[in-house]
């Protein structure tokens, strides 16, 4: 349905409905970061920054704690409006991830030229590292080139225990995916926390 909301324009304002919403579910949540998709209509709104800094100030949420994640593609279709939206968002606090690493034009020099806080590997290449020697050895240059620049590495869709273990091995920051946990609604978040 992201697709339609696109092109219909109602990525705009669903857009600013869940971000505003996320912060709102995880302010007293202080010891957690909040990590958020951003279409790529809504970061080619010029207003974008604005919007965010809005959420921002209205619901008390710590630009810190706050990351924005987007995709490789539309930050090659766009570069210049990427960099200053990037610049932008930064400059209020914020953290910027590059998500789906690995899926298209994966290039260090996009990567030096963006400044990203956090690269985050795809699962199609991260998930592949258990049975398949290229793709580890990709990910292990990955985190390698990441590291150089000064950038977090997360890597997603783990499934599995070896997964799980290769990747730390190779230096990943992070990791996310089933072999932690499904999605689940904040009720669900708050009830473990409380354990």
């Amino acid at each position: 349905f992201i697709t339609i909301a696109e092109t219909s324009g109602l990525i705009y304002s669903l857009g600013q409905f869940v971000l505003a919403r996320a912060c709102r579910d995880l302010l007293v949540h202080n010891d957690l970061k909040l990590s958020v998709n951003i279409s790529p209509a809504q970061f080619r709104d010029p207003e974008f920054e604005e919007k965010v800094s809005r959420v921002l100030k209205s619901s008390g949420f710590p630009p810190a704690r706050l990351q924005l994640e987007v995709t490789e593609t539309y930050v090659l279709e766009k570069p210049e409006r990427a960099r200053a939206a990037i610049s932008a968002l930064k400059a209020l606090g914020t953290a910027v991830a590059l998500d789906d690493f690995g899926t298209g034009y994966s290039s260090i020099g996009y990567l030096r030229r963006f400044n990203f806080d956090t690269i985050k590997i795809d699962k199609s290449l991260a998930g592949l590292v258990d049975n398949d020697e290229q793709a580890a050895a990709l990910v292990s240059g990955t985190v390698r080139i990441a590291n150089a620049l000064g950038m977090a590495v997360v890597a997603e869709g783990v499934e599995t225990e070896k997964q799980m273990k290769l990747l730390r091995l190779a230096g990943c920051d992070q990791l996310q995916g089933f072999w932690f946990s499904q999605p689940m609604p904040i009720e669900s978040i708050r009830a473990l926390r409380q354990v």
